[in-house]
C-alpha cells in the first residue's frame, strides 16, 4: 500500500507502524500460503461460527433511530431519518455476504490462548510480521486497521460508514486484539482486483504477496511433533524463508 495513501477513519492504525502481528494457522494453511504465494482472505460468513454478529448493526445503533425519528420536528425530517435508516440496513445486508478479511493478533509476544482459538491440532504454525509490512504486501485498495470492541447493547458505531460494521466487534472478543485487512467483493471489479478463487466450498480473496516481506518469523505449535518440525524446515528452506523457531513456551518449560 502506498505510504502517501490517506488513512481511512474506519481503520485506526497503531501508534507504532512496526507493531508486531501474529497469524496462527493449521499447517495445511501455511503450506498453501507458501506454495501459492498468496494470502487467504476468507469470506466473512465463514467466521460466523465464532461470532454470528460479525458484520451486523449493533442493537444500540438501531435503537438510536427510533427516538430520533419520534422527536423529529417535521414529517419531512422524520421521513428522511426513517429512509436513511432503511437505506443503511439495505446496504449492510447487501455487503455482508461479500466482505473478505484477514485477521491478525497484535501483540509483541506469542500467545498460548491464540493457539487454542485459531488452530485445531498441534500440526500448526504462527507467522509474525508487522503492521507496516502487512499493509505494504497487500494491494492498495485493501484496507488494514485495528478492530474496535464495543458493547453492542449500549454503544453505537463510530460513524455511518459501512466499514464500521466490519471493523467493530462485540467486547466479548476483545482478547483477540485483532488487526484486520478488509476488501469488499462488490468493489473488486472496479478496483481492478481479480483474485477471487474457490477453495473447496469456501470463497476467498487470494491476493499474491511477497512472502519474504510479509513473513518475519515462523514459530511452531508448542506441541508440534518432530515430523512437523522437519516438514516445515524443508518447506521454508525450499522457499528461502526464515527457519522455524520452537515455541517460547516449550523453551521456558525446559528451563
Amino acid at each position: 500500500m502506498a505510504a502517501e495513501a490517506p488513512n481511512h477513519p474506519s481503520f485506526p492504525r497503531p501508534e507504532n507502524p512496526r507493531a508486531m502481528l501474529w497469524r496462527y494457522m493449521d499447517l495445511h494453511k501455511f503450506v498453501w500460503m507458501v506454495r501459492e504465494r498468496r494470502l487467504f482472505m476468507p469470506r466473512l460468513s465463514l467466521l460466523e461460527t465464532n461470532d454470528p454478529m460479525e458484520g451486523t448493526t449493533p442493537p444500540a445503533e438501531l435503537a438510536w433511530w427510533q427516538p430520533a425519528a419520534a422527536n423529529a420536528t417535521t414529517d419531512e425530517q422524520r421521513q428522511r431519518l426513517l429512509h436513511n435508516r432503511q437505506a443503511m440496513d439495505g446496504f449492510v445486508k447487501m455487503y455482508r455476504p461479500h466482505w473478505y478479511v484477514s485477521c491478525w493478533h497484535m501483540q509483541e509476544f506469542e500467545n498460548y490462548a491464540m493457539w487454542r482459538c485459531f488452530t485445531s491440532t498441534p500440526s500448526a504454525v504462527a507467522i509474525h510480521t508487522t503492521f507496516e509490512d502487512l499493509e505494504e504486501c497487500l494491494p492498495e485498495y485493501v484496507q488494514v486497521g485495528i478492530v474496535r470492541y464495543i458493547d453492542y447493547r449500549k454503544d453505537q458505531l463510530a460513524s455511518l460508514n459501512l466499514f464500521e460494521h466490519i471493523m467493530h466487534k462485540r467486547h466479548h472478543f476483545s482478547y483477540e486484539r485483532e488487526v484486520r485487512a478488509v476488501i469488499s467483493g462488490l468493489s473488486l471489479p472496479e478496483l481492478g482486483g481479480d483474485h477471487i478463487a474457490f477453495h473447496s466450498t469456501a470463497t476467498a480473496y487470494t491476493p499474491p504477496i511477497d512472502l519474504h516481506r510479509l513473513i518475519r518469523g515462523i514459530r511452531l505449535h508448542p506441541e508440534a511433533s518432530l515430523d512437523v518440525l522437519r516438514s516445515v524446515e524443508k518447506l521454508v528452506a525450499d522457499a528461502n524463508l526464515p527457519k522455524p523457531d520452537i515455541s517460547e513456551m516449550v523453551m521456558q518449560a525446559v528451563k
